[in-house]
Protein backbone atom coordinates (compact mmCIF):
# COMPACT_ATOMS: atom_id res chain seq x y z
CA UNK A 1 0.00 0.00 0.00
CA UNK A 2 1.25 3.75 -0.72
CA UNK A 3 2.41 5.61 1.93
CA UNK A 4 -0.06 7.86 3.55
CA UNK A 5 2.52 10.65 4.48
CA UNK A 6 5.94 11.84 3.90
CA UNK A 7 7.63 11.67 0.33
CA UNK A 8 5.27 10.73 -2.74
CA UNK A 9 5.91 6.88 -3.65
CA UNK A 10 5.46 5.94 -7.25
CA UNK A 11 3.13 3.36 -7.51
CA UNK A 12 3.54 2.27 -11.72
CA UNK A 13 5.12 3.68 -14.71
CA UNK A 14 4.43 3.54 -18.46
CA UNK A 15 1.02 5.12 -18.86
CA UNK A 16 0.95 8.00 -21.49
CA UNK A 17 -1.74 10.72 -20.39
CA UNK A 18 -3.49 9.21 -16.64
CA UNK A 19 -6.84 10.52 -15.40
CA UNK A 20 -9.41 9.43 -13.40
CA UNK A 21 -7.70 7.27 -10.63
CA UNK A 22 -10.14 5.12 -8.80
CA UNK A 23 -9.34 3.65 -5.59
CA UNK A 24 -11.28 0.35 -4.93
CA UNK A 25 -11.29 -0.18 -0.85
CA UNK A 26 -10.80 -4.30 0.13
CA UNK A 27 -8.61 -4.70 -2.59
CA UNK A 28 -6.39 -1.87 -2.52
CA UNK A 29 -6.36 -2.03 -6.24
CA UNK A 30 -5.90 1.68 -8.15
CA UNK A 31 -7.85 2.21 -11.18
CA UNK A 32 -6.79 4.92 -13.82
CA UNK A 33 -7.47 5.58 -17.04
CA UNK A 34 -4.88 6.05 -19.73
CA UNK A 35 -6.70 8.93 -22.24
CA UNK A 36 -4.25 8.04 -24.90
CA UNK A 37 -5.21 4.44 -25.38
CA UNK A 38 -8.30 4.46 -23.82
CA UNK A 39 -7.41 1.70 -21.79
CA UNK A 40 -8.22 1.25 -17.93
CA UNK A 41 -5.55 0.02 -15.93
CA UNK A 42 -5.38 -2.33 -12.66
CA UNK A 43 -2.47 -1.08 -10.57
CA UNK A 44 -2.07 -3.58 -7.55
CA UNK A 45 -0.08 -2.50 -4.23
CA UNK A 46 2.71 -4.20 -5.46
CA UNK A 47 3.05 -2.08 -8.56
CA UNK A 48 2.10 -4.40 -11.09
CA UNK A 49 -0.16 -3.25 -13.68
CA UNK A 50 -2.53 -5.06 -16.10
CA UNK A 51 -5.62 -3.64 -18.59
CA UNK A 52 -8.48 -4.16 -16.79
CA UNK A 53 -10.85 -2.98 -19.36
CA UNK A 54 -11.23 -0.31 -22.53
CA UNK A 55 -13.38 2.12 -22.44
CA UNK A 56 -15.70 2.29 -25.56
CA UNK A 57 -14.95 5.50 -26.94
CA UNK A 58 -12.02 7.35 -24.71
CA UNK A 59 -12.44 7.41 -20.90
CA UNK A 60 -11.54 10.10 -18.34
CA UNK A 61 -12.95 10.85 -14.60
CA UNK A 62 -14.23 7.76 -13.01
CA UNK A 63 -15.55 6.58 -9.38
CA UNK A 64 -17.19 3.07 -7.99
CA UNK A 65 -20.58 2.35 -7.12
CA UNK A 66 -21.61 0.67 -3.61
CA UNK A 67 -22.06 -2.42 -5.81
CA UNK A 68 -17.96 -2.24 -6.67
CA UNK A 69 -18.52 -1.25 -10.69
CA UNK A 70 -16.31 1.15 -11.90
CA UNK A 71 -18.50 4.16 -13.62
CA UNK A 72 -16.08 5.91 -16.12
CA UNK A 73 -17.25 8.98 -18.28
CA UNK A 74 -16.77 8.57 -22.12
CA UNK A 75 -16.10 11.88 -23.61
CA UNK A 76 -15.83 10.41 -26.81
CA UNK A 77 -18.72 8.53 -26.82
CA UNK A 78 -20.65 11.37 -24.66
CA UNK A 79 -21.81 8.89 -22.41
CA UNK A 80 -21.28 7.99 -18.46
CA UNK A 81 -20.69 4.14 -18.49
CA UNK A 82 -20.07 1.33 -16.42
CA UNK A 83 -17.85 -2.08 -16.11
CA UNK A 84 -18.66 -5.06 -13.89
CA UNK A 85 -16.08 -6.99 -12.05
CA UNK A 86 -14.87 -8.91 -15.69
CA UNK A 87 -14.30 -5.21 -17.27
CA UNK A 88 -17.64 -5.71 -19.53
CA UNK A 89 -18.91 -2.69 -20.49
CA UNK A 90 -22.42 -1.30 -20.15
CA UNK A 91 -23.61 2.28 -20.82
CA UNK A 92 -25.82 4.10 -18.29
CA UNK A 93 -26.68 7.52 -19.68
CA UNK A 94 -26.04 9.69 -22.36
CA UNK A 95 -27.80 12.67 -21.26
CA UNK A 96 -28.42 14.63 -17.77
CA UNK A 97 -31.83 16.31 -17.19
CA UNK A 98 -33.07 15.69 -20.67
CA UNK A 99 -29.83 17.08 -21.89
CA UNK A 100 -27.30 14.98 -23.94
CA UNK A 101 -24.14 14.80 -22.51
CA UNK A 102 -21.48 17.10 -24.42
CA UNK A 103 -18.15 15.50 -23.37
CA UNK A 104 -18.60 14.19 -19.78
CA UNK A 105 -15.26 14.41 -17.75
CA UNK A 106 -15.23 13.83 -14.11
CA UNK A 107 -17.64 11.75 -11.86
CA UNK A 108 -17.95 11.04 -8.34
CA UNK A 109 -20.68 9.12 -6.09
CA UNK A 110 -21.46 10.52 -3.06
CA UNK A 111 -22.65 8.20 -0.56
CA UNK A 112 -24.93 7.21 1.19
CA UNK A 113 -27.35 8.79 -0.68
CA UNK A 114 -25.99 7.90 -3.36
CA UNK A 115 -26.22 11.17 -5.39
CA UNK A 116 -24.08 11.43 -8.40
CA UNK A 117 -22.35 14.17 -9.53
CA UNK A 118 -19.86 14.62 -12.94
CA UNK A 119 -18.54 17.85 -14.97
CA UNK A 120 -19.60 18.04 -18.99
CA UNK A 121 -16.78 20.78 -19.86
CA UNK A 122 -18.16 21.18 -23.33
CA UNK A 123 -21.73 21.97 -22.49
CA UNK A 124 -23.11 25.78 -23.37
CA UNK A 125 -22.99 27.53 -20.34
CA UNK A 126 -26.93 28.28 -18.21
CA UNK A 127 -28.15 30.96 -15.82
CA UNK A 128 -27.66 27.68 -13.51
CA UNK A 129 -24.23 27.07 -14.74
CA UNK A 130 -22.38 30.51 -15.07
CA UNK A 131 -19.06 29.54 -15.18
CA UNK A 132 -17.72 30.82 -18.57
CA UNK A 133 -16.87 28.14 -21.03
CA UNK A 134 -17.47 25.46 -17.81
CA UNK A 135 -20.19 23.58 -16.74
CA UNK A 136 -19.04 22.82 -13.44
CA UNK A 137 -20.88 20.23 -11.60
CA UNK A 138 -24.10 18.70 -13.06
CA UNK A 139 -26.63 16.53 -11.13
CA UNK A 140 -26.89 13.32 -13.05
CA UNK A 141 -30.54 12.33 -13.83
CA UNK A 142 -32.74 10.45 -11.16
CA UNK A 143 -32.17 7.27 -13.01
CA UNK A 144 -28.52 7.18 -13.33
CA UNK A 145 -28.14 7.83 -9.77
CA UNK A 146 -30.57 5.02 -8.63
CA UNK A 147 -28.14 2.84 -10.09
CA UNK A 148 -25.36 3.67 -8.37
Amino acid sequence: MAQTTGEPVKLAEGFQFCEGPAYERGTGYLYVVNCQSDNIHRVYPDGRVEVFAKAPGSGNGSTFAKDGTLWVCDYKRKAIVRFDRSGKPEVMAEECEGKPFLGPNDLCCILPTPQALGTDPSARCTAAMPMAGYSGWRKACSSLTASL
